[in-house]
Parts: structure tokens; C-alpha cells; sequence
């Protein structure tokens, strides 16, 4: 990172050592403040002490942000990670700190800036608060009264705790009980600072379109309302923003069209709807709530396209040789006819043989999707098709079980064909010369598949690329090289871990797990608000409109500070589902503490393994110290626990028999015992799990 060039920071790093006061800077630059507060937050300048500001090259003073640990608290200080016992500040995670270079260590020395002025958590008694982030300082609550147990609270933070004094809270609302409807996903768009509903001004402006725009005139569009179409979706979803046509041409080829909802005619740039959607940067969805990017009157009703109703959409139209390849695009804004509403069962009920009318024009989709997906995986795009759950309810809203998450031929065609029109778009666009949010996913970090290499070999498997120069067909060997095996699941969570995190970018950089060269979004505009910027900049291609290069650097400037905002914000919403969905069926597990599961060994630490339970998708832990009669020793390196007294090994991968002994819904935390292996490694028969499996089973029938 390279210095900042402002007068202020200059003058500081003239005095050296010496730093300046607070007044002498003022007199000089005038209110300067903030452009202390933003220098000390990037590490360049800090308050050595009350009012006195140093620059942090030449002293031993530095700033940075803290995270609170179950018995340490840790800092990246400069180049040093510096770890110190306990929490010695009462700092609170996220917290920017002062520290002072002491005989080659780091001494803390004061909080200088709080990360958060609210926190969200448990009111484990009514004078009690406890953060949702797990390792924090538990708070005196002001004014307490009585409340349920296990109810959630949003507050106000009152004093902030020190050394050797608890901070104190002002409940601001209650958000209700664990487990009641929308609780969970509530607490964490709070704690992660996630909008949570529409501004008033949004939801009239909403109103307001709503109630005049009702009409659906072909004029300036292409009317496409003779082409039958139709949407494929899950069965809860309300907000259909993609529909899909096909209709055979001469030749074996076929035209392929790819409608989405023009949410742009309705959301006027930098009206209230649109500066909140931008603020959101997409819909969230939890297991038993969502929170869409527009108002629902918008969402769910005028821009969604409804069975049998005429809508207004953005259409790509391509050719499809026989053999996949796309020519010949055509962009339009359209008015379309969707003629069935299908859910995702639906729709693969017709691929398997179900007498439909619409039979043929599904099973000719097939065919190309199949095309399609083959030419990806040609180029090197990467399918990982990884376990995934969601929740069951019954009708009154009660969590009663899990579902895996089953991909279809369904869910596959449709995705082909969204890939196929983001693709097109994107290079329409690109050709066109206008500039765009390009969705990039930048080739790995190699010093991680280095790291990883190390790992593979170490469990006796081929590692047959070079780290040093990874593309997208070197991952889909190292996938097809440990595929079967029993560290699979394992190794295809490092590999992901490996990978960037893709993310929006005016710069073109290509999608490195897809393997193409150009790409964007555009099919999901009613939830993600890069599609609408891109379908923004096709209708002023499609008028004709030409950019100076002066413009277009000015657009690209903006779109590189959009992107960074909503790829923030994309990261921040995929976190917040994962956990709530983590944190609900831990909540589920809680009613089947003591029942033995069949599990599989997810990783070995030095002091127990991490257990996965793949009915749930979930993890958990089971301490080394639940052996009661075996001495384990371990290998991280190789992923290994071996017993002292029976020589029998446990190691990545195998199949265990393990019993829930806890389930803490407030620590979201799940804690394992073993039973026994299903098979031990040694060859010698044990006690099988299976056996108490069954036990268990027989007394759930009685």
C-alpha cells in the first residue's frame, strides 16, 4: 500500500518522532479530525496518547483492528501477529487498538476506536446480555425486566466494558424468542449491518409505480408474445425473473430465448427504490424468511412474470448449432406471454416421461442444456455438486426436519441457459463498447495450492499440476483425481477455500471457474442489482447512444466503486444465510442430544476431530478427551489420530459412529462422543455403532 501524499500526514512524518497536537494541526490545516481518524483506521497515523497524533513509520506506535478469541485476543500489528492472553482491554471484536513496539514484542496499550455503538444477543436472565459474536465480554443490562428465556435482543451499548470493568447495554427491542419465526435471520442482518426492510420512501415510490403502470403496450419492444415461454422455479419462490423459449430451426438448429424481467423500466436510476436496491445490492434469502432487494408490490408482483400474463422483459434471442455453439445474438426489450408457471419437481417430472403438452419443447431444452454444459466443461468450467439441506416446517412454523437439497436435470437446464445469456450479454456489450460490471472470478493465490499440494500428497494422493501456474482444467483433474476417495468432501472444501471469491468489476478479467474469457450478470435483476445496472447499459446501447473516452473512464470509475459495494454486500448476504441456516438446524439437533448418528471424520486438530453429519450438512467437534480408555496421538500433517494402547487409526475421510453430547444454540456449537468406527483401520472388529443406531431406532418406533 503506498503512503498517502495529504499535507496532514506529511507534516507528521517531518516530525518523526515527535508527532503534533491536536491544536497545533488544527491551527495549521483547520478541522482535521476525520482525516485523523481515516489515517489512524489505515494504519498510517495514531493517538499516541490523548490529542497527540504520531506517524506510525517513524515511532513504535501502530493501530489495528482486534479479534476476540476464546481465551486470546490476536492482531495483525504491521507484519507481526501478536497474540495476547485473555482480552486484557475488554476490547470488543472488530475494535481498533493502539499498540507500542516493546523489546520485540507489542504491548496494547488503549481502544481507540469502537467497531460497534449496538450489538445484537441473548438475554440468558433479565439484568444479562450476552453478544451474538461468540468470545465477547458479557454485558450489565440498564433498566432490566422479566423476559422469556432464550429471547434475542437488539441494544445500545451504554459504557463500553474496560480491563476490570463490565460494560453495560439499553435493550433497544426485543427481536423475540429462539426458534420463532424470523428471529434468527433478524439477529444477523442486525449484527452484520444488512438492511432489513424498505425506507418509507422506497416502499411509496413502489406504491406509486405500481398504481399507474398497468398497461402493457408492444410499442418500442419486441413483441414476443406469440412465442410460448415459460418459467421454472422453486416451489416457494414468489419473484419469477426468467423465462425460457426454444423453438427449432431448419438445420438441427434451434433459437434459444432467455427473458428477464425489465425491472429498469420500472426503477427509475436514483429514485428511491433504486438507491435503496443499490444500498441492499440483492434479495437474501433465509429458511424461513426473505428479504427482497425491491419492495414486494415490485418483486412479487409487477416486474415478476406471472403464468398467463403479459409482462414487459429484456430478451436475449441466439442461434444453437447442433453441436452448442451460439451465434447470431439478438438483445431487445420485449413484451412476453408466459404460458405455465413450472416448479423445478414439475418440470423434471416432464423430462422423466410425464404426459405434458409442453413435453417436446422440454425435452429439445435437454438436449441443448446437455450441449451446453458439454462445451463448458470442455473449456475447463468447474461443476462442484456439493451437499446441500434446507429446513422443514410444518404449518404452524415449527422446524420439524431437513431436506437435501437434490439438483435435478431441471435445475441444470435452467442454469445452462442463464449462463449461455450472461455470456452473450456480456460479450454483446463488450463489443458494443460500453462499459459494464463484469462478473470476475480471478485466478487462485498459487502460495494456497501450494499449501494445498502439501496436504493431498500428505494423505497419499496425486497432486498432478503444477501449483505454480493453476488454470481451470489443472482443478477439474485434481477434482477427478480424488473423486470416490474417501477425503473427497474434505478436499473439495479446501479446494473452494483455495479459490478467490468472485465479485463485480468494470476491469474484464475473465470468470477463471467457469472458463470464460467474458461474463456478466443480467438474469436475476429483481434480486441482484448488478443485473440492472447491466440491463441499464444494453437499452442505451440499443439506443444508439455513443460514449467520449472521457465518459466512458468517468463510468468506469463509478462502476469500480458500485462493484466493490455490492460484491461486499453479496459476500456479506451468502454469510448470513450460511449462518442462519447453521444456526437452525443446530437448534434441530438440540432435541436429539444423546442419540448416536453416523458421521464421518471432516479433519483432525491436536485436540479432537472435526465430525461432519452429512444427513444435516453440519459440523461439529468431538474432543480427544471423549476416548476414555485410549491415549490418541495426532498428525495434523497427515490427518491422523492413532490409539496408544490398540494401535487403531482414525484418520480424514473414515465413517464414524459418534453420539451428540451437547447442541448449544447460543454458542452454535455442536459437541460429538465416540461410539465406535463403523470399520476400524486395523482390521480388528470392534464394537459395532451400528448396534446402539438400532437401539435407538426401535425405541422412536414404540
Amino acid at each position: 500500500m503506498n503512503a498517502p501524499s495529504s499535507e496532514l500526514y506529511l507534516y507528521l512524518k517531518k516530525g518523526r518522532d515527535r508527532g503534533a497536537g491536536i491544536d497545533e494541526l488544527t491551527r495549521r490545516f483547520g478541522p482535521c479530525a476525520a482525516d485523523l481518524a481515516a489515517l489512524q483506521r489505515e494504519g498510517w497515523a495514531a493517538e499516541a496518547k490523548k490529542g497527540w497524533w504520531v506517524d506510525c513509520a517513524s515511532t513504535p506506535y501502530k493501530a489495528a483492528r482486534v479479534r476476540v478469541k476464546a481465551r486470546k485476543t490476536v492482531a495483525w500489528v504491521g507484519e507481526a501477529l501478536v497474540e495476547m492472553r485473555g482480552n486484557p482491554l475488554g476490547a470488543l471484536d472488530g475494535d481498533l487498538v493502539l499498540f507500542k513496539a516493546f523489546r520485540g514484542d507489542h504491548k496494547a496499550v488503549r481502544v481507540l476506536e469502537r467497531a460497534d455503538d449496538h450489538l445484537v444477543g441473548f438475554l440468558p436472565t433479565p439484568d444479562a446480555f450476552l453478544p451474538y459474536r461468540r468470545h465477547q465480554p458479557e454485558f450489565s443490562v440498564l433498566s432490566p425486566r422479566p423476559v422469556p428465556p432464550r429471547t434475542l435482543a437488539h441494544a445500545r451499548i451504554a459504557a463500553y466494558p474496560g480491563p476490570r470493568t463490565r460494560g453495560k447495554v439499553e435493550v433497544v427491542r426485543e427481536l423475540g424468542r429462539m426458534g420463532e419465526k424470523g428471529v434468527e435471520a433478524s439477529a444477523v442482518l442486525l449484527e452484520r449491518h444488512i438492511p432489513h426492510a424498505p425506507s418509507p420512501d422506497a416502499e411509496a415510490e413502489a406504491a406509486a409505480i405500481a398504481g399507474r403502470e398497468r398497461g402493457w403496450s408492444a410499442e418500442g419492444r419486441l413483441d414476443l408474445r406469440e412465442e410460448p415461454c415459460f418459467t421454472i422455479d422453486p416451489e416457494s419462490a414468489r419473484d419469477f425473473d426468467d423465462a425460457v423459449s426454444l423453438r427449432p430451426l431448419p438445420g438441427g438448429r434451434f433459437l434459444l430465448g432467455v427473458h428477464i424481467a425489465d425491472v429498469g423500466h420500472y426503477v427509475r436510476e436514483g429514485g428511491a427504490v433504486d438507491l435503496d436496491a443499490r444500498d441492499r445490492g440483492n434479495s437474501v434469502y433465509f429458511p424461513d424468511r426473505v428479504v427482497p432487494m425491491l419492495p414486494e408490490v415490485l418483486s412479487n408482483d409487477l416486474c415478476s412474470l406471472k403464468p398467463d400474463e403479459d409482462r414487459y422483459a429484456m430478451s436475449v434471442l441466439v442461434e444453437v448449432s447442433p453441436t452448442g455453439g451460439l451465434s447470431h445474438p439478438k438483445l431487445a426489450a420485449s413484451v412476453i406471454h408466459s404460458v405455465r408457471r413450472f416448479t423445478y419437481a414439475q418440470a423434471q417430472a416432464v423430462l422423466d416421461g410425464a404426459d405434458d403438452g409442453l413435453a417436446p419443447t422440454l425435452k429439445a431444452m435437454e438436449i441443448v442444456a446437455r450441449q451446453f454444459h458439454k462445451k463448458r466443461v470442455a473449456l475447463g468450467s468447474l461443476d462442484f455438486d456439493l451437499p446441500e439441506v434446507g429446513i422443514i416446517f410444518d404449518d404452524t412454523g415449527r422446524m420439524v426436519g431437513v431436506k437435501p437439497y437434490i439438483r435435478t436435470m431441471a435445475h441444470r437446464l435452467v442454469e445452462e441457459f442463464m449462463l449461455a445469456a450472461n455470456r452473450v450479454t456480456a460479450r454483446w456489450l463488450h463489443d458494443h463498447g460500453f462499459p459494464l460490471l463484469y462478473r470476475v472470478h480471478e485466478p487462485p493465490d498459487s502460495q494456497k495450492f501450494v499449501e494445498l499440494k502439501k496436504i493431498v500428497e500428505t494423505l497419499g494422493l496425486a497432486f498432478p499440476v503444477n501449483p505454480d501456474s493453476i488454470d481451470a482444467r489443472d482443478v477439474q483433474k485434481l477434482v477427478e483425481g480424488w473423486k470416490g476417495a474417501r477425503e473427497e468432501p474434505y478436499l473439495n472444501e479446501m479446494l473452494l477455500r483455495s479459490l478467490m471469491r468472485a465479485c463485480y468489476r468494470p476491469e474484464n478479467l475473465g470468470h477463471f471457474a467457469l472458463a470464460f474469457k467474458t461474463y456478466c450478470h443480467f438474469t436475476s435483476p429483481i434480486r441482484r442489482y448488478a443485473d440492472l445496472v447491466v440491463h441499464r447499459q444494453i437499452k442505451r446501447a440499443l439506443a444508439g447512444e455513443r460514449l467520449t473516452v472521457e465518459q466512458k473512464e468517468r463510468e468506469e470509475e463509478a462502476l469500480a466503486e458500485l462493484g466493490q459495494h455490492i460484491s461486499l454486500r453479496e459476500w456479506g448476504a451468502e454469510d448470513a444465510e450460511r449462518e442462519v441456516l447453521e444456526w437452525k438446524t443446530i437448534q434441530l439437533l438440540e432435541g436429539r442430544v444423546g442419540e448416536p448418528f453416523e458421521a464421518r471424520i471432516n479433519g483432525v486438530t491436536e485436540g479432537g476431530m472435526s465430525i461432519l453429519l452429512p444427513e444435516f450438512a453440519i459440523t461439529g467437534f468431538l474432543p480427544f478427551s471423549g476416548f476414555k480408555k485410549e491415549f490418541l496421538f495426532t498428525s495434523t500433517l497427515q490427518q491422523t489420530a492413532t490409539g496408544a494402547k490398540s494401535g487403531k487409526a482414525w484418520r480424514l475421510g473414515d465413517p464414524i459412529f459418534v453420539r451428540l453430547a451437547k447442541a448449544d444454540p447460543v454458542m452454535r456449537s455442536l459437541v460429538f462422543e465416540p461410539i465406535e468406527t463403523i470399520e476400524a483401520r486395523d482390521g480388528r472388529d470392534g464394537r459395532d455403532g451400528r448396534d446402539e443406531r438400532k437401539r435407538w431406532e426401535k425405541r422412536d418406533k414404540r
